[in-house]
């Protein structure tokens, strides 16, 4: 029940209507996409000659031109949306690329160092718009063994660019995850997103 919600709070998000996948058709050219960024990634935290800050740099510049983070920065934020002014969600933006940057590059780079990739699997389309997807493409060894489980959302947004929307790593939603621990912070401090942001800054070191 708790995914499908989320499934809804993604495809409201992007302005579109969850539904059966069945309708539209998964192109191509969305598995590429995450096959190109997971490549990115897993050859920058397998790069044992850059030190952790500079895999850290790499991979958020992977992100930053592959990711709708405005997009993700609006469903974390769920129903507190229209509590954030607009003179500071370029700042509340920036929070969102980082907490998401650094908690999936955490739980990658154990593995800093070894070969490994991303095997696209599975992809299958999200509502009846054929602008959003899910693509299973787990980590893996070049043996074969798998490593870790990653499902990617990805969307195309508005000038016709793959984005990803959202990441599952070892079967957790980042953005999923953020929205649950902003919520609940924002119960107990009486709806104050000022205090929320300070928390957040506080967390990344800005």
């Amino acid at each position: 029940m708790r995914q499908m919600l989320y499934v809804l709070a993604l495809a409201a998000a992007i302005g579109g209507v969850a539904g059966p996948a069945s309708a539209v058709g998964c192109p191509s050219a969305a598995a590429t996409f995450v096959e190109k960024v997971g490549k990115q990634v897993t050859d920058t935290v397998a790069n044992a000659s850059m030190s952790s800050s500079q895999r850290l740099n790499q991979f958020r510049a992977i992100f930053r031109e592959n990711a709708d983070f405005p997009t993700m920065g609006r469903v974390a934020l769920g129903t507190w949306w229209n509590k954030l002014p607009e003179s500071r969600r370029g700042e509340y933006y920036g929070l969102v690329e980082n907490l998401v940057v650094r908690v999936m590059f955490a739980r990658l780079e154990e593995f800093a160092g070894q070969q490994y990739g991303i095997a696209v699997r599975r992809c299958n389309p999200i509502g009846t718009r054929g602008k959003q997807f899910l693509v299973e493409g787990p980590v893996q060894t070049a043996g074969g063994n798998q490593l870790i489980d990653v499902a990617w959302s990805i969307l195309i947004n508005r000038n016709n660019e793959y984005k990803v929307l959202d990441v599952q790593v070892a079967g957790v939603w980042l953005t999923l995850q953020k929205r649950e621990e902003f919520d609940s912070f924002l119960r107990a401090n009486g709806g104050d997103v000022a205090a929320l942001l300070a928390d957040l800054h506080s967390k990344v070191g800005t």
